[in-house]
């Protein structure tokens, strides 16, 4: 391999990976509802929520201190939504890769795999 071609396989690889660690970080709840308290809209939060990919999973109470603490309910359901969204997506994927990611892909309608992805389907079903 000459040179340049060398030199060139090495800026292209450098270039992505810039690229990649360039993408914007997801929010956290603090940064929520520090934007909140910090007066951004509604519509702003969740354009930042969308474009930065943020999925926070929220239980019943963490909900509640968020309303409490000022975060607008069109948020609060963007955020509801959101987390419901990774929850099916995630199913999908097991489902659609079967045993190794929790699927039930050698026992259909059970779970082969319940304590982890190691578990091959020669110990059975569950």
């Amino acid at each position: 391999m000459s040179r340049s071609v060398a030199t060139a396989l090495l800026a292209f690889t450098l270039a992505g990976c810039a690229a990649f660690g360039s993408r914007p970080q997801p929010l956290s709840e603090e940064e929520v509802v520090r934007m909140t308290k910090g007066g951004s809209s509604a519509r702003t939060i969740v354009e930042r929520l969308e474009s930065t990919g943020t999925v926070i999973f929220l239980s019943a109470s963490d909900i509640v201190r968020l309303h409490r603490d000022g975060v607008a309910p069109e948020v609060l359901d963007w955020l509801q939504r959101a987390q419901i969204e990774e929850i099916a997506r995630t199913e999908r994927f097991r489902y659609a890769y079967g045993p190794y990611y929790g699927g039930p892909y050698f026992c259909p309608g059970i779970r082969a795999y319940p304590h982890g992805p190691w578990r091959g389907p020669w110990i059975g079903c569950y």
